[in-house]
């Protein structure tokens, strides 16, 4: 048997961020959220997580500087961005900045 994929989940809405997590660990991942960014980025590590994905609407760190500091950590894993608050130029700017996905 396969070891579940551990994800790294960070979007400052709570109800939400609990959600998520619950949908995913019943789809047998192993999810870390996070509700505070600063937090999130401070935790990361390449050898802890397979995915993060991100809210970009955030305080503190918005989900695109969470995006290149992670990058910066670990160039090759992939970043999911979610927003409710898309615009084209959002999402092209996350994808020039290495997000795999952008969802809205």
């Amino acid at each position: 048997m396969m070891p579940a994929k551990r994800i790294m989940l960070i979007d400052n809405e709570e109800g939400l961020c609990r959600m998520m997590e619950a949908v995913l660990t019943d789809c047998g991942y192993k999810v870390k959220s996070f509700t505070r960014s600063f937090e999130a980025v401070e935790q990361f590590a390449p050898d802890r997580f397979d995915l993060v994905v991100s809210d970009i609407k955030m305080p503190g760190l918005d989900g695109l500087e969470v995006l290149q500091r992670i990058k910066a950590k670990s160039p090759d894993i992939p970043v999911i961005m979610i927003t409710a608050y898309a615009t084209v130029e959002m999402s092209i700017q996350a994808l020039r900045k290495g997000a795999h996905d952008m969802l809205t």
